[in-house]
């Protein structure tokens, strides 16, 4: 077995209760963390250890640990690796390992009490390195160690698993929605385990394209464990009776009135007969601290799926979910300074400087 270069492993076993996993599952759960040298605040955090190395040839792509430990992109890959075996067949037969990795600023000058936490969703074809590592196009973890927030970067198992459509009867937030409702529910307790270090009144939900989707609908099933969250590159799409010809109004050519709204996602993602809002019906939701919910919208004015957060505009103000919207010059990805404009929406930090970067229409000049 080889070590990873930069890394030294260590691990900490974690007893979940049935809850935590499942109903039937009463197994305690083996969480590894990953902890870079130099980050000398997560280490402080992690203090039992029990050296690990993962082999080489496990480093690849599956949804898996290895996810969480390199990226093909180049980049310091910070932060701790937290990974454990779910058990879940609906992924895989011989049960899934998944992983996330936190990342916490070393600098001593942010520790004033307890850091806000922002959990990364990302999109299709990535990984959770690829999230935190430093000097890539969305460099988070510079934004982090600037504002003073923590970084969680979640990994999907190859896709994150986004319940395609929900209709009036069925529970959205029930864990048979999502094979990723346990993962998040791992991710959440993780965090709340260590209040003198993550603010639980302060975790922010965020995510791009698919894992802007996938975070819609954690943001509002576990609406009660976060202050927020943040849409970028995809918002909702409508199908069946929910295409109403209000809603059709003005939006785009393709709508049909009791269709579809016409929107046309890759790979036919939300193409499906008996449908009525994508990912999940939105409702005025109470956060952790019994505010109303808030999102702060991305959006790119070339951007394909534009009209997808056109719809998530129109159905929020619709049920009345408070929401900002930022719109900026680029097509199909994650903007500059995403972590500094989220930071400011939701008062973690005021960097004013970011903000010119950003209108709240495409039509502004």
């Amino acid at each position: 077995l080889k070590a990873q270069k930069g890394i030294t492993p260590c691990s900490i076993h974690f007893s979940f209760s049935m809850a935590l996993l499942s109903a039937a599952s009463s197994l305690a759960v083996f969480v590894l963390f990953w902890v870079q040298t130099e980050s000398r605040a997560a280490r402080a955090l992690f203090t039992q250890h029990e050296y690990h190395q993962m082999s080489a040839s496990r480093l690849q792509k599956d949804g898996g640990e290895s996810d969480c430990i390199v990226t093909p992109y180049g980049g310091e890959v910070v932060g701790s690796m937290v990974s454990y075996p779910t058990n879940d067949t609906r992924y895989d037969p011989s049960g899934a390992t998944r992983c996330f990795r936190v990342y916490v600023p070393p600098s001593p000058r942010h520790r004033q009490g307890a850091l806000p936490v922002i959990v990364y969703f990302h999109e299709m074809g990535s990984t959770a390195t690829d999230a935190c590592r430093r000097g890539g196009d969305m460099d988070l973890v510079a934004e982090a160690d600037r504002l003073g927030y923590a970084l969680v970067c979640a990994d999907a198992n190859v896709r994150w698993d986004v319940p395609e459509a929900t209709n009036t009867t069925a529970d959205p937030c029930d864990a048979t929605a999502s094979a990723d409702h346990s993962y998040v529910r791992t991710v959440m307790t993780t965090l709340q385990k260590w209040p003198d270090w993550f603010d639980p009144s302060r975790i922010f939900l965020a995510g791009h394209s698919e894992g802007s989707t996938f975070s819609t609908w954690a943001s509002f099933c576990f609406s009660r464990e976060i202050r927020g969250f943040a849409p970028s590159g995809f918002g909702l799409k409508l199908h069946g009776s929910a295409v109403t010809k209000e809603r059709c109004q003005g939006f785009n050519a393709d709508c049909r009135v009791s269709v579809d709204d016409g929107i046309v996602i890759p790979g036919g993602w939300g193409a499906c007969k008996n449908c009525q809002c994508s990912p999940l019906t939105p409702w005025r939701a109470k956060n952790v601290v019994g505010e109303d919910l808030r999102a702060c919208i991305f959006s790119g004015c070339q951007d394909y799926f534009r009209g997808s957060i056109s719809m998530m505009e129109g159905l929020f103000a619709e049920v009345g979910v408070p929401y900002d919207i930022h719109h900026f010059e680029g097509n199909h990805a994650v903007p500059q300074g995403f972590g500094s404009m989220l930071s400011n929406c939701f008062n973690i930090s005021n960097d004013t400087a970011v903000t010119q970067l950003f209108r709240s229409t495409c039509d502004q000049a």
